[in-house]
């Protein structure tokens, strides 16, 4: 491996941006991120503490369109559910990915009830948490009625605002959710929509958003950052901040909250006597302007200063 240049593909996708922890919600072989995190917790190459879900499952006949023509095992039976989920957490992941509703060319096909449930439990037995990519209102459901605790992306596909009794069911199935509003502007983008800012399918999201923000729902942040291929945060910051959520807010689906949900609130998340030094310096107030989340000057881990911007 190449340590110089693992470094700097590092900093540019991750530290640079300021995040000392990150969660990696979808591998087509669990090898690669665990080699990784290895190299970096032996001191090998610079980056951020890597949490993984390993390989996620799908529905039966409902690989994803956009990855094509790659193919994710799917949740045919409870033995290869069973199987599937040992051997990933047998392998070091720390969490389980789903999709309760996969796009593919023919529709959205979503996961069986009783197979989230029984993935759900098996995960929660092994005190590992479930990520579900939803795609649509009913994805969502199909999660939160059946475990899932993290619900990754909004979901303006079905162009459907989440009802007030849909995230009361949220709320109290203690789901959190992690917006990627920047995902939706990067799919507007690449299919050629200039005014892509005032589409309904950003307004959906936003409001969807909005909405859970408001009832007090749990946010983490992520930008889907390895699927798109442009690792500033900026966008996200100003998106997330055009749905009503303050810098303040913000600060928290960056620290505070993860750190919870994640089961570190005694060890990270706050700058706190006692606790880990992670620690990001930031070149602007974000109080002024939201984006000054993605000026990083120093971003540290355990004290150990990983990103230091060039001069």
């Amino acid at each position: 491996m190449d340590v110089n240049r693992f470094d700097r593909q590092m900093s540019d996708m991750i530290t640079s941006h300021g995040f000392a922890h990150v969660f990696d919600i979808a591998e087509l072989h669990i090898s690669n991120v665990l080699r990784i995190r290895n190299r970096i917790k032996h001191g090998d190459v610079h980056g951020p503490i890597i949490y993984t879900t390993g390989v996620p499952l799908v529905p039966p006949n409902g690989n994803p369109v956009y990855l094509e023509p790659l193919k994710l095992p799917a949740a045919t039976d409870s033995q290869t559910v069973v199987t599937h989920i040992r051997q990933q957490i047998d392998s070091g992941a720390d969490g389980i990915k789903i999709w309760t509703g996969s796009p593919t060319q023919h529709g959205v096909v979503h996961m069986a009830d009783n197979m989230v449930r029984m993935i759900t439990n098996i995960a929660h037995s092994q005190g590992k948490p479930v990520f579900a990519h939803p795609s649509d209102s009913k994805g969502v459901m199909v999660a939160v009625d059946n475990g899932v605790d993290i619900v990754a992306h909004t979901t303006p596909d079905d162009r459907l605002l989440w009802s007030a009794d849909m995230i009361g069911k949220m709320l109290r199935a203690h789901v959190a959710v992690i917006p990627t509003l920047k995902l939706w502007k990067d799919v507007l983008i690449q299919a050629g929509d200039t005014a892509w800012s005032h589409d309904k399918f950003i307004f959906t999201a936003e409001q969807q958003l909005h909405d859970f923000d408001k009832a007090g729902g749990t946010i983490l942040f992520g930008t889907d950052v390895g699927y798109i291929t442009d690792y500033a945060t900026g966008d996200e910051f100003a998106l997330l901040a055009a749905s009503g959520l303050t810098w303040s807010r913000i600060l928290g689906i960056l620290t505070t909250a993860p750190a919870e949900r994640f089961g570190l609130k005694k060890r990270t998340g706050q700058i706190v006597v006692g606790l880990d030094a992670d620690i990001v310096l930031l070149q602007g107030d974000p109080a002024a302007d939201v984006q000054a989340f993605d000026k990083v000057e120093l971003t540290i881990l355990h004290g150990k200063v990983i990103y230091k911007r060039s001069q």
